[in-house]
């Protein structure tokens, strides 16, 4: 889409070479030393719950540079990505036979090995294969917490939950989070991962469409790439389907659009999601390679979880839809989360322009005891909102916001010697120009008091995208020997990138 990404990460979906072989490639060269490539082959984190991702012409490509480039050899994969398969095939064969010269001479010999006469169709349809699979979003986030995994089996809400990601290489947590922006991060928007995600679901079923249109005369070969190619398709239609889901419910709560439209179109979601998960069951009883992780050790999916999925579908049109339906009709706030009106939700009303005037809320422990040394405040103009935190003592405050509601801004630190940095900007995919661009829209400053420090932090509403005046979301602590936040967190979860974090512990920051 026109922006640099930071593949953080071992990738199939993206051909490479990263900027860090390049250097070691070139270094090998000029000093005549030997170098190994290390690359996944069948799949990687992207979608590691089949035995392969079939793409060989992306590894068409990442051969091809090492033939030209003198690349001594390459370690093949790990945990998962390592089954017999056609890619393993495809990659053996690229490692020692001559190298075919264009990508579409090899494709057509390889599909013939399995396929004899019908190579062409074939190799066009793994071609719709590669033109989806390398619009996969490259961030490390969505291939660690995205849906791409095992969506058929994840619950959808309605009304929020705020519930955290599970890890796609694990089958220990749960599944159905509807805090999207945490597989997304600073490396795409909503939209941006939508469109991406549309785009590779609907090359991945051309393909397929192609594929199923052979027949197999039950020779296994064949059967098992229709099979994986079909359970793919199932993935990757569910996986754009949960974006899309939850982009309508933001729509929906910011009270953007005919929200009946929005519902009714949420509603035929769900029921096509319905429909994947009992396709991807059928597959599963057929085909019970499919759902297993290696990494994991264990299935992110099986007949019994879809079957269990589906009805927890069925109980959401029963209840949360109708209930919403009502709401819309009596020209109530659809979903009163969004505007922190839920039993649960912390609010901080702002009510002055001026920041002299605006009223101080004392920071706490964990326990719910007050911590009498912290304190915090907001206030509000035309162009910009100002946030004051003043503590005795003088240690580091972290600032943790969604600008976007569920969708996770990069961790703020204000540290002692009056400096902002950002924590973790690698996982949240923030670098190079950009880094430097995101850090000067921080404006602060760091005054000393008698006994400690204020700290000033103006927030231009168009830097932050705030202009319309929509709720957002701040978790602030102090830092130090006994962490004090400004709201305790509820339910507290340990994630890569996050650490262990309460998504309980962000107040609604509400626009006067």
């Amino acid at each position: 889409l026109g922006k640099p990404r930071l593949a953080y990460d071992y990738w199939l979906s993206y051909a490479g070479p990263g900027k860090l072989f390049e250097r070691a490639a070139e270094i090998g060269e000029s000093r005549n030393t030997p170098v190994y490539a290390k690359i996944q082959v069948c799949n990687s984190h992207e979608v590691a719950s089949v035995p392969y991702v079939p793409v060989p012409g992306i590894l068409y490509d990442k051969f091809r540079y090492m033939h030209e480039h003198n690349i001594t050899g390459v370690l093949y994969c790990w945990y998962f990505g390592n089954y017999p398969s056609l890619m393993n095939k495809a990659a053996s064969e690229l490692s020692f036979a001559p190298f075919y010269e264009t990508k579409q001479e090899f494709l057509e010999y390889l599909a013939s090995i399995y396929w004899g006469k019908e190579a062409k169709k074939v190799a066009e349809a793994w071609q719709c294969f590669e033109d989806g699979y390398s619009q996969y979003p490259v961030n490390v986030a969505f291939e660690w917490y995205g849906p791409m995994a095992d969506g058929p089996v994840w619950p959808l809400h309605l009304k929020p939950v705020d519930l955290p990601c599970s890890r796609t290489w694990e089958a220990v947590n749960m599944v159905g989070s509807d805090r999207l922006g945490e597989f997304m991060l600073m490396g795409h928007t909503h939209s941006e991962a939508l469109t991406l995600c549309q785009n590779m679901s609907q090359n991945w079923k051309m393909g397929t469409e192609l594929l199923n249109e052979l027949d197999s005369r039950g020779e296994h070969d064949k059967k098992e790439q229709q099979s994986v190619a079909k359970a793919l398709d199932c993935l990757f239609e569910s996986g754009s389907n949960i974006i899309r889901f939850y982009h309508l419910r933001n729509q929906l709560g910011f009270l953007e659009g005919d929200a009946l439209k929005i519902l009714d179109e949420m509603q035929e979601i769900v029921e096509n999601e319905m429909q994947i998960s009992k396709n991807l069951s059928m597959l599963c009883e057929k085909d019970n390679r499919l759902g297993y992780h290696s990494e994991a050790r264990g299935f992110k999916f099986f007949p019994e979880k879809l079957e269990w999925r589906i009805a927890e579908l069925e109980k959401l049109l029963d209840t949360e839809f109708p209930e919403v339906r009502e709401r819309i009709k009596d020209k109530e706030i659809p979903l009163e989360f969004y505007w922190g009106l839920s039993d649960v939700s912390r609010r901080y009303c702002i009510s002055e322009e001026d920041i002299n005037k605006a009223s101080w809320e004392p920071f706490m422990y964990q326990d719910g005891s007050i911590e009498k040394n912290t304190r915090v405040r907001l206030s509000e103009n035309d162009d910009e909102y100002v946030l004051q935190i003043e503590q005795i003592g003088d240690d580091d405050i972290q600032i943790k916001a969604e600008f976007v509601l569920f969708h996770p801004y990069v961790p703020v630190k204000l540290q002692q010697d009056g400096k902002v940095s950002f924590m973790h900007e690698k996982s949240y995919s923030i670098f190079g120009e950009r880094k430097e661009k995101e850090l000067s829209k921080w404006k602060t400053t760091k005054i000393s008091t008698a006994d400690g420090c204020l700290w000033e932090v103006i927030l231009n509403k168009r830097d932050f995208d705030l202009e319309k005046k929509l709720p957002f979301r701040l978790d602030i602590s102090r830092l130090g020997e006994r962490t004090s936040v400004w709201e305790k967190g509820d339910r507290f979860y340990q994630r890569l990138i996050f650490g262990n974090y309460s998504p309980d512990s962000y107040v609604f920051v509400i626009s006067k």
